[in-house]
């Protein structure tokens, strides 16, 4: 039986449902009506028997017998021509625009003032390989750049037959220091020992220079994958600055909205912070839990998270079999977001026209395509709230990402760097309620000056 996609490149095919949709109760010999008159070379009723009965076997339509000659046609779903939009040959600008056009948006699930639209796609299949089943398989890794005294460079390894993806904002832990992807690869084939792809990264562990973890374990050149994930306020702010300083001044607010203290991350590794708060904070760890079913769906491909009626971001993969490798990463890393997000005054939650939302949001993207790192097209995207990048291969978004700015989470940056006020007193000031902030904060300003 022929695919969906397949099917629907056909263009008698969607014919038929272009005339079904406009006219939901017709007969066969009305279609061939139609066929005679809308094509050139009218399909012979055969072959509009043939395909109707692929498309009541793909469940599209129902066929409802009323006597021995006539048939009723009945599409099951109105908007299915919408819902099957293929990605190839469209523009990248088009699709972030008009997400809810290429997705369904399934039923959200909320728990602490946390929503997670789940986002389905039924017909995305890729040939890219995820780096955490390639490091299974000793297909694929990541490894220091040997030589290299640069943080921000790392190599990447691929033994694979097909492209391997590193997802933005991909953790590893090991070599000199933990360190965050801060691009969405495409490891292309053939990149094995003796060619390495040389990759851009952030280090997100700010004391150690070695080859020993802060916890005493040894490490080696080779990387592994990290179980954690960068929230998204710290990414918003990481991608619009887009230098090393910015990305350790995110993981010292973390430090203080967590309120972890230096025994738990004793060299400001920004995994073992997002480790032990899950560790430490039972709230969160069943936070976790209770939102795990609005990632696990059948067909499922990314995630829309909110805070109450405050969007944090989005989440999306090339495939299902993509969203299941890393799925519990992303959760981790919007619900890390706690910490910065409690303190916001939440009255309502989102309506639940969520893709009119996003288009509204998306309306004024700037959207710039740059080369890629390994393979595949790259293209960043921002607005005056938004950050956002996206990896495609062969025509398809194989990962995008993309963060609001709903919380400065650098607001004492300034007090830090242009009066000198201590990191320790710009912390407590960050900890208090946001209404008043602003008041001490003109009061330290006036001290200082």
């Amino acid at each position: 039986m022929k695919k969906i996609q397949d099917l629907l490149s056909t263009k008698g095919t969607l014919t038929i449902l272009s005339y079904l949709k406009s006219n939901p109760g017709i007969t066969i010999v009305m279609i061939n009506s139609y066929f005679a008159k809308s094509v050139q070379t009218p399909l012979t009723t055969a072959t509009i028997y043939r395909r109707v009965k692929e498309l009541e076997e793909l469940k599209l339509i129902s066929r409802l017998p009323t006597n021995s000659e006539r048939f009723i046609l009945t599409l099951y779903a109105e908007e299915i021509l919408k819902k099957n939009k293929r990605w190839k040959n469209v523009n990248f600008q088009t699709v972030i625009q008009d997400l809810g056009s290429y997705f369904d948006i399934g039923t959200p699930v909320s728990q602490d003032k946390f929503v997670v639209y789940p986002l389905i796609k039924t017909d995305l299949s890729s040939v890219v390989l995820g780096l955490l089943e390639a490091e299974e398989k000793e297909l694929a890794w990541i490894q220091e750049s040997e030589g290299s005294e640069s943080v921000e460079i790392l190599e990447a390894i691929n033994k694979s037959k097909n492209p391997v993806l590193i997802p933005y904002l991909h953790q590893v832990e090991g070599g000199k220091q933990d360190r965050t992807i801060f691009e969405p690869i495409l490891i292309p084939i053939g990149n094995d020992e003796s060619n390495p792809l040389k990759i851009p990264a952030k280090c997100i562990e700010q004391s150690r220079w070695r080859y020993s973890s802060s916890r005493g374990e040894t490490t080696s050149l080779k990387f592994k994958s990290a179980k954690t994930r960068m929230a998204s306020q710290m990414a918003n702010v990481s991608a619009k600055a887009g230098d090393q300083s910015t990305v350790w001044e995110t993981v010292s607010a973390a430090v203080g909205a967590l309120q972890l203290g230096e025994e738990d991350a004793p060299t400001h590794s920004y995994r073992e912070i997002q480790e032990k708060s899950y560790e430490k904070d039972a709230d969160l760890k069943k936070l976790q839990e209770s939102l795990s079913a609005a990632v696990n769906l059948e067909n499922q491909v990314g995630i829309v998270c909110a805070y109450g009626d405050k969007l944090l971001g989005l989440e999306i993969y090339g495939s299902p079999t993509l969203w299941n490798q890393f799925n519990e990463l992303v959760l981790k890393g919007f619900l890390t977001d706690k910490a910065f997000m409690q303190k916001q005054e939440i009255t309502q939650t989102l309506p639940d026209k969520l893709d009119e939302i996003l288009r509204n949001e998306f309306k004024d993207l700037k959207v710039n395509k740059e080369k890629a790192t390994g393979t595949g097209d790259l293209f960043r995207f921002n607005n005056k709230k938004w950050q956002g990048i996206s990896i495609n291969y062969q025509g398809n978004p194989v990962h995008l990402y993309a963060t609001k700015e709903q919380v400065d989470i650098l607001k004492g940056r300034k007090l830090r760097l242009e009066y000198g006020v201590p990191q320790m007193q710009v912390q407590s000031i960050r900890n208090i309620p946001s209404q008043q902030q602003e008041i001490i904060l003109e009061q330290v300003i006036d001290e200082s000056e």
